[in-house]
């Protein structure tokens, strides 16, 4: 037995209507299309999980859809009911309350689906979803739908053709539902009517069953879109892969049914080529396939399906995490830097992540020299107390922890009392890096060596002390870390090239005043 002979067996019996009490019977049309909504239905859920509805989130996608497929239930019914009247209206006239008949039969596929979206619109653009990525969700479902609704198409007899001898044709063997006591039963096939072009029924020749033709197209729309979704697509790819397939499929089998037509097309298949004319022009205006954004990546791991996701910038907002700038050297923050009470430890160096309790200022932190602009400090200010004019010479240090405190903090601690002012210009002098000077109780000038572990500090000179001759004690070698500071006026900060140069150690530190020179008297 060949696989034509085979095909050409093709007959089954139909059940037109299913009795249910008195005159009411239901068609298994109807609840072929029930059903079939219900199925595309859940393949579309759990397609938009995992793809989403748009860049936004949505926090129960499976809730939004069902909320929009109710309006897209209501929106199908009156448009397969609509797009079939439209082009039947020679078959209502003078029975147009008929038109609200659809229980009676008369849908068309095609408008169910352009009802659906037209309701399915509104809502979605309310919600901020993109009609590309829904769509695509909604493909595979779509062409689910369709084969089990066809299913109903083909136990009633619906959607027949002309008489052939075509190896897909098919052959009505009975009918099981008895129209006259709207009971079960078995009434023979009828004889094909002579000049006739019954679309549904039970006749006893093999004519064209256009329902199985489209049953089929629609499994193979399915079995593609599901081998499609094992590699990554743009948005847009499915529902265009949808349309471009069925509607080809469709379209060549639309000519072996027995419908009106309009220059040579049925309405379905104008219908088909506005879809494919619509869809072939967004490819070519949009280009989505350039897009990095595919939301069918088969990782899935969208930011739109964060709840902290930003649909107007695009981005999750992360946690606030602030960076320590530090310009004025090392062990200094900077003062300029918004306070924050969050540091990210990554923009650190290693040295510099240890808790609070345990960090110690390093040793370059406290040999490391800094230079400030001169300034001179006001009665009753620390020299070096104000930290406005640290870190504007393009110094960059390494970042230090925040949680650390500053050397400048530690010093106004012990705050040095500034140096009176010189009341003359007469040249003075400064000591020696490693040296700091004294005065003895008699007026005298002494310097002293200065180690970096005890650097007191020295009062005021008394003005009342007699002019003396200055002794000095040998000093031991000037250790080459030690800061200086540099002599003439430019030592207090008032000289025009003063450059105070000083260490960022948090130890105290002296505050170098300026030496008399010898011989002279005091004033």
């Amino acid at each position: 037995m060949t696989l034509l002979s085979i095909l050409a067996a093709i007959q089954f019996p139909i059940l037109e209507r299913i009795p249910l009490f008195g005159d009411a019977a239901v068609s298994p049309h109807g609840l072929g299309i029930a059903i079939g909504f219900g199925l595309g239905a859940v393949l579309m859920i759990k397609r938009a999980q995992k793809r989403g509805l748009g860049h936004v989130h949505e926090a129960n996608i499976s809730e939004a859809i069902q909320e929009m497929l109710t309006r897209s239930a209501v929106g199908a019914i009156l448009g397969a009911r609509g797009f079939y009247v439209l082009t039947h209206l020679s078959d209502f006239e003078g029975r147009w309350h008929e038109t609200l008949y659809a229980w009676q039969g008369g849908l068309t596929f095609l408008g169910g689906v352009a009802g659906a979206i037209g309701l399915a619109v509104p809502f979605a653009r309310k919600k901020g979803w993109r009609m590309d990525m829904l769509l695509d969700s909604a493909a595979p479902g779509m062409a689910l739908g369709l084969a089990v609704g066809r299913i109903g198409d083909l136990i009633i007899g619906d959607h027949i053709g002309a008489p052939t001898d075509f190896p897909l044709a098919w052959k009505c063997t009975g009918n099981f539902w008895v129209r006259a006591t709207n009971s079960f039963g078995s009434v023979d096939p009828l004889p094909y009517p002579s000049g006739g072009a019954p679309t549904a029924g039970c006749f006893d020749v093999a004519v064209h069953h256009t329902a199985l033709y489209d049953f089929g197209a629609a499994l193979i729309v399915l079995l593609v879109l599901l081998a499609m979704e094992r590699k990554r697509w743009f948005d847009g790819a499915f529902i265009s892969a949808w349309v471009f397939i069925y509607g080809a499929l469709r379209f060549t089998s639309d000519f072996a049914r027995q419908d009106k037509t309009w220059f040579g097309l049925t309405g379905s298949q104008w219908a088909l080529v506005g879809a494919a004319t619509a869809v072939a022009l967004w490819l070519l205006r949009n280009k989505p396939w350039k897009r990095e954004d595919w939301a069918w990546d088969l990782a899935f791991d969208h930011p739109w399906k964060n709840p902290a996701y930003n649909a107007e910038t695009g981005r999750i907002p992360g946690p606030q995490s602030s960076h320590v700038a530090v310009t004025a050297g090392p062990g200094v923050a900077d003062p300029d830097a918004p306070a924050s009470s969050e540091t990210d430890d990554t923009d650190l160096p290693t040295s510099a992540s240890a808790s609070a309790s345990e960090a110690e200022p390093s040793e370059s932190a406290i040999d490391s020299p800094t230079t400030v602009e001169p300034s001179v400090p006001e009665p009753g200010e620390t020299l070096f107390g104000d930290r406005r004019e640290l870190g504007h010479h393009g110094t960059e240090a390494p970042d230090v922890d925040a949680d650390s405190p500053p050397p400048a903090a530690a010093a106004q601690e012990a705050p040095f009392v500034a140096p009176a002012r010189l009341e003359s210009s007469d040249a003075i002098e400064t000591s020696e890096p490693g040296e700091s000077v004294e005065e003895s109780e008699s007026g005298e000038s002494v310097e002293q060596p200065v180690t970096p572990e005890a650097a007191p500090t020295v009062d005021a000179p008394d003005t009342a002390a007699t002019d003396t001759a200055a002794t000095t004690e040998p000093l031991e070698p000037a250790a080459p870390s030690q800061p200086s500071v540099p002599s003439g006026l430019d030592a207090l900060g008032v000289g025009p090239e003063a450059n105070v140069t000083r260490s960022t150690s948090t130890q105290p530190k002296m505050a170098t005043r300026p030496r008399r020179p010898r011989g002279t008297s005091g004033t």
